[in-house]
């Protein structure tokens, strides 16, 4: 067989095409396996919410004040549900409106409006005696108070209200007193201990003490003797408050009523 042979083909040539496309498939497949770089990922910093927190606070607050106006208008129902031992307070007139529950802890929720229900009052003491108050006047199931114990009641709140008065009054004015005589002493006892001392230390003469008593106390003295006063005033309130307690207990035992606090 006769091979016709074509001298413008050129060997030497494609063969380093060749070559040279390998090459760059090596170089390629190396660049890929060499590990890549990790990104730096910047992490930033939470955002402090104090100030969220006060706006929060604030209209919580303003949540507050609402609620207890709302509470007394005679445009929103209040209704006692005792399967659950709730007040609900709705608006009259009002379908699916903004409501709100008052639980027996003194709890004030904020309903209707939103999907979950938030807390405008945390429970407390006061909060707690509106719930037990709305309770006896909504509850149908509640014990009904007769004439005669309202009458009874009626008696029982002005005869402690005029004997607790003057039971505070009694008390503040001795406090007052006993607070100045106590202040004075102590003021009294301040000049002439710092008097001494300085005419002791020829620092002051006997007439300085009796010109400027005062500056010779000093500002230590003075605030002794204020603060002295102050306890004295307090002790006596305090103990006021108490006995007016003991005889507002006395007068519901006479009068036959039921005791509050």
């Amino acid at each position: 067989m006769n091979v016709a042979f074509n001298p413008n083909v050129n060997f030497k040539s494609e063969s380093n095409l060749i070559a040279e496309a390998m090459r760059n498939i090596a170089q390629e497949e190396a660049v890929e396996k060499q590990p890549q770089p990790v990104p730096i990922q910047t992490i930033s910093e939470p955002k402090t919410d104090k100030f969220d927190k006060e706006i929060n606070d604030a209209e919580l607050n303003e949540k507050a004040n609402i609620f207890a106006e709302r509470l007394k208008s005679r445009k929103w129902k209040k209704e006692y549900l005792p399967e659950n031992d709730i007040i609900v307070v709705r608006q009259k007139r009002v379908k699916d409106g903004l409501e709100y529950m008052i639980k027996n802890d003194g709890t004030v929720l904020e309903t209707g409006l939103r999907d979950k229900a938030v807390t405008i009052i945390e429970p407390n003491r006061e909060s707690a005696k509106t719930f037990a108050k709305y309770k006896k006047k909504l509850d149908p199931n509640a014990p009904k108070t007769s004439i005669w114990m309202k009458g009874k009641e009626a008696v029982a709140d002005v005869w402690k209200f005029f004997t607790v008065s003057a039971t505070m009054g009694v008390a503040t004015a001795k406090g007052l007193w006993q607070g100045a005589l106590t202040g004075a002493a102590v003021l009294a006892t301040a000049i002439l201990a710092k008097g001494a001392v300085a005419v002791i230390k020829n620092e002051k003469t006997v007439s300085d003490i009796i010109k400027n008593p005062l500056k010779i106390a000093g500002k230590s003295g003075k605030i002794l003797a204020a603060a002295a006063g102050a306890v004295v005033l307090a002790s006596h309130i305090v103990a006021g408050r108490l006995e007016a307690n003991q005889k507002s207990a006395v007068i519901e035992h006479k009068v036959d009523v039921p005791h509050v606090d």
